[in-house]
């Protein structure tokens, strides 16, 4: 079966250890992640008082930090010029802040004020204009949380960052504008409790974080309809199908136009890499990019759900889908999901998201297209 082979990490799981990885994963993540709420129906859930999974935020950040130092990057010039359209040589920790949360996160404005300045930021947790609740600084944070800073103890903040990870003795963080001049975008740490913190901010969300799956009489139904329900076109969402059928054994090879298979969630399957397996609806593969595989674990697991529920795999591929790096780079969520030819999604999910074997990319298509023709009535 042809699987993603982008890697978004340099996180690697140990082949001997892989199961008792995924099992003390599974139960850590239900003991710290902050889950959103979710809510009935089929379309993405919404609420003005829930907190946003801390997985997200951190998943992000670290994607974030990782193609800046890929790139060799230096300075915040790319930040600078998101934010104000300017190279102007301003301090850029909190526009970095702003950036992954807005750009990667997806916080609409109703949700997160962006800023490029920490006091900003902090105080608009305080007075409303970002959904969220302060915290002082004894406070011990959860990843996903944002941390400010007072180095200086003069009674306001001038660096901020957002946790990765935290107890009793040290809190780690990633930010931007980090070291000295130009900065750059690193991990860092400081002690729990620490006079040079100002304080943290816990995000709360008006946000896409979760869906739950429309009816149907078979899995490739209910997430097509479910896609549909979230603002793809009949097209984009075939297109889509076509990819997943391929995924988990539910297409025909020697007759790509039956679409009477269906896709499994369960399905696990041995890979290339020894003692390696690839998992669910788009054939996480543990070999090639371990740490989206493990997200996946852990987004399932915050749920309270085992890997294998159908609705917890399709809220955190449409998650990953509009945070993919080469989904954003070649024109982003919005214009997939808008797309009116299901042969031109299928195209684009196997060459940006699932990046499958380029011999197959034609029988998706030819999928993808049968699938449409039979449901675009329906």
């Amino acid at each position: 079966m042809s699987i993603s082979t982008e890697k978004e990490s340099d996180t690697f799981m140990n082949s001997n250890n892989s199961i008792a990885v995924k099992i003390a994963v599974a139960f850590l993540a239900t003991a710290i992640l902050i889950c959103g709420a979710f809510g009935i129906g089929a379309s993405t859930t919404e609420a003005s008082a829930g907190t946003i999974d801390g997985s997200i935020i951190v998943q992000s950040a670290q994607m974030e930090m990782e193609e800046y130092q890929s790139k060799g990057m230096s300075g915040g010039d790319k930040y600078r010029k998101w934010l104000t359209g300017r190279a102007d040589g301003a301090s850029w920790c909190a526009t970095w802040v702003s950036y992954v949360l807005v750009t990667r996160v997806g916080l609409s404005e109703s949700s997160f004020h962006k800023t490029g300045s920490c006091q900003e930021m902090y105080d608009d947790f305080r007075n409303g204009k970002s959904l969220g609740q302060i915290h002082d600084k004894k406070y011990v944070p959860s990843p996903g949380d944002i941390i400010f800073f007072d180095y200086k103890n003069e009674g306001e903040t001038h660096h901020v960052g957002i946790v990765t990870e935290a107890d009793n003795t040290s809190i780690r963080y990633i930010s931007g504008n980090s070291g000295s001049r130009p900065g750059t975008c690193r991990k860092s740490s400081i002690a729990t409790g620490s006079s040079k913190i100002y304080g943290f901010a816990t995000l709360s969300y008006s946000q896409q974080s979760g869906v739950t799956l429309a009816g149907g009489a078979k899995n490739a139904e209910k997430v097509y309809y479910t896609l549909l329900a979230n603002g793809w076109t009949k097209q984009s969402a075939s297109g889509v199908i076509g990819n997943l059928l391929w995924e988990t054994g539910g297409a025909n090879s020697k007759n790509p136009t039956n679409i009477s298979g269906d896709i499994n969630p369960a399905d696990k399957s041995a890979t290339r890499h020894a003692g390696k397996y690839a998992y669910g609806i788009v054939q996480w593969d543990e070999g090639e990019s371990p740490d989206r595989t493990s997200k996946m674990f852990q987004y399932c697991a915050s749920r309270g759900k085992d890997w294998t529920d159908l609705e917890s795999q399709v809220s955190y591929m449409l998650n990953e889908m509009a945070t993919f790096s080469k989904v954003k780079k070649n024109g982003g969520i919005q214009k997939w999901k808008s797309m009116t030819s299901p042969e031109e999604s299928a195209k684009f999910d196997a060459d940006n998201y699932e990046i499958c074997a380029q011999k197959l990319r034609p029988k998706r298509q030819i999928t993808a297209r049968a699938w449409y023709e039979a449901y675009k009535d329906k």
